[in-house]
């Protein structure tokens, strides 16, 4: 049977071990939790953290699959304050840990992730997911070295594909770093010596319709993403940064653009910085691409 909290205020003002403070803490704990739905239910508020999944067993890696969203929100998390600091997340993946998490067959939808102080999202394992008619507001709005997003999928030690954003809204994120803060950052870590040797790979990405205004980097696709499109009307807007952003280091990447629209108001429509020849890459530009005067 399902795991369902609806109709749930969950909300945690001080500060577990004087440092973290979470709305819902989600704890695989060496095993799989399976079927777990958040409906109606309002995680806003905490000292740190909305909603927090993690693995913090020490004999095997974790799962958390079959997680359904619904008509909530995980929004203004960040109580401890302050100007500086990594925390103010609506929902954080966390798979940092030794023995990891893998989070799969994710639904959230008609959901907000709102004025949090750092992140609205911070992801960093998701597989098969749909995020569908979500809001994402004002998020990172203050300055910090910790990569201020709307969405931050950082994606981490294991292959992921089949993430799609439909009918997303994506506003005013990431704004406290002018030129690293994004509105929906997908990366596939395979950098440096932390994640060269256990690399990330992400692929089959899609962007369906929806709006992606404001933000330093409206969308950035970075490391190893190997497929990813953007369809079905996107709008891309603002008056600062770049509208989409691809730094893939990845040979036989394939970008594609169709049905997207990019403001005249953008310093910069579509930005590359390539880690390998750009011929190596697949950079399409289909049907109803424009880019206004």
């Amino acid at each position: 049977a399902p795991v369902t909290l609806d109709n749930i205020a969950a909300q945690c003002t001080w500060a577990l071990s004087g440092v973290y403070g979470y709305g819902m803490y989600v704890d695989a704990k060496d095993n799989t939790i399976d079927d777990l739905r958040i409906e109606n239910s309002d995680v806003d508020g905490s000292y740190t953290h909305g909603l927090y999944f993690v693995n913090t067993g020490s004999s095997t890696d974790g799962t958390i699959s079959n997680v359904y969203i619904d008509n909530s929100s995980f929004d203004d998390n960040d109580q401890k304050g302050g100007t500086t600091g990594f925390h103010g997340y609506g929902c954080y993946i966390d798979n940092s840990r030794a023995k990891k998490l893998s989070v799969d067959d994710v639904t959230v939808q008609n959901s907000t992730f709102s004025d949090n102080k750092l992140k609205g999202m911070y992801l960093e394992a998701l597989n098969d997911a749909t995020f569908s008619g979500i809001t994402v507001a004002n998020n990172g709005t203050v300055q910090s070295t910790g990569g201020p997003a709307g969405a931050d999928l950082n994606l981490k030690f294991a292959t992921y594909a089949n993430i799609t954003f439909t009918n997303a809204t994506f506003s005013n994120n990431g704004v406290g770093s002018v030129s690293g803060g994004a509105g929906l950052a997908i990366k596939g870590r395979n950098d440096g010596a932390t994640y060269g040797p256990n690399p990330a790979t992400v692929s089959n990405v899609i962007i369906n319709g929806g709006s992606y205004t404001g933000a330093p980097n409206n969308i950035s696709f970075g490391n190893k993403v190997t497929s990813m499109t953007l369809s079905g009307g996107v709008s891309i807007g603002g008056s600062i940064g770049v509208g989409l952003n691809v730094w893939v280091d990845v040979a036989g990447a394939t970008i594609s653009v169709g049905n997207t629209s990019f403001s005249n108001t953008l310093p910069y429509d579509i930005a590359t910085v390539l880690n390998i020849d750009a011929s190596a890459c697949n950079f399409n530009l289909a049907d109803n691409f424009v880019i206004e005067d």
